[in-house]
């Protein structure tokens, strides 16, 4: 269902939603500097891995569509991993 709103543009609104690519870099950092994430919804905390990984796809998304500009600590995680 991501990849099909993503194909069709249907999330190009949020990516241009500051705050939204905000709290979703903030939360992609979050996961890279093992900061620890407090949960207290169930539901939400059995799908912890899959909205972590739609988090990573649409920050993704975004930069790679020009929308939002790679972090520099994103960016130097991605190149010490290659």
């Amino acid at each position: 269902m991501l990849v099909k709103a993503l194909d069709q543009g249907d999330l190009d609104k949020i990516f241009g939603n500051t705050d939204f690519m905000k709290k979703t870099e903030d939360l992609l950092l979050a996961m890279l500097r093992g900061k620890q994430i407090d949960v207290t919804d169930p539901i939400i905390f059995n799908a912890r891995n899959e909205i972590f990984a739609a988090a990573q796809v649409i920050y993704n998304q975004g930069v790679a569509r020009g929308f939002w500009k790679l972090h520099p600590e994103i960016n130097r995680a991605i190149e010490n991993n290659q």
